[in-house]
């Protein structure tokens, strides 16, 4: 399907309403490029940087890719050692430690997807905070980045100067994607948006090095 000479490509969204297995959390703030996200407890393990994540709403959804992910103290409060000072009396003495942290990611939006599930490569959907955040399923993310023809446009957002970051999406992708695209090509795409959008060439280079050396 074609629409303004875009090839749009479509997704469902029913997996990604209401509570389930692939909600990991909601929106907390809200910027011009970057969103972040409050990650429930038990989900932070699975969302890492270089992973895709859909923002929910009635309009359709917005879809980021993570770029950091941070846990702090709440309220602001100073970090306090506690492993450190007490070892094994430490959790019998403060607790459920886990439960002192804030857990978040920052995604960079990259799609928005209408409320037919056709994605496109702009956003004019507002979010806001506490809208529910999904885990992007492999299957949904293959089907909006190669459907015959390979399609990583986004990276021109990405910026790939952050090496785990970049290590982490170019395996993601290659985990992904690896039955139809090969590591080659994707080196060659990461060069070319890299190149395009001033990112570190050198970082996409030893990554490519890495995962090949891992893969073969």
């Amino acid at each position: 399907m074609e629409e303004a000479g875009i090839m749009v490509r479509e997704i469902g969204l029913e997996k990604y309403r209401g509570m389930n297995d692939v909600l990991v959390g909601e929106t907390m703030e809200v910027r011009d490029d970057v969103i972040t996200v409050f990650i429930a407890r038990e989900k932070f393990g699975v969302v890492r940087p270089g992973v895709f994540l859909i923002v929910s709403s009635d309009d359709g959804g917005l879809i980021g890719l993570v770029g950091t992910k941070i846990s702090k103290t709440k309220y602001g409060g100073e970090f306090t050692s506690v492993v450190l000072d007490f070892g094994e009396d430490a959790e019998k003495m403060y607790g459920d430690l886990e439960n002192e942290y804030l857990y978040t990611v920052d995604i960079i939006p990259i799609y928005e997807v209408d409320r037919d599930g056709r994605v496109k490569p702009f956003f004019s959907l507002i979010v806001k905070p506490h809208q529910p955040v999904y885990l992007l399923e492999k299957d949904d993310v293959k089907a909006i980045l190669y459907d015959g023809d390979l399609d990583l446009s986004f990276l021109l957002y990405v910026k790939l100067d952050d090496y785990i970051l970049c290590r982490n999406l170019f395996l993601y992708l290659y985990e992904t994607l690896g039955g139809v695209v090969s590591l080659d090509t994707l080196l060659y795409e990461f060069l070319s948006y890299a190149y395009r959008n001033g990112s570190s060439l050198e970082i996409v280079v030893n990554v490519f090095k890495e995962v090949e050396k891992g893969v073969g």
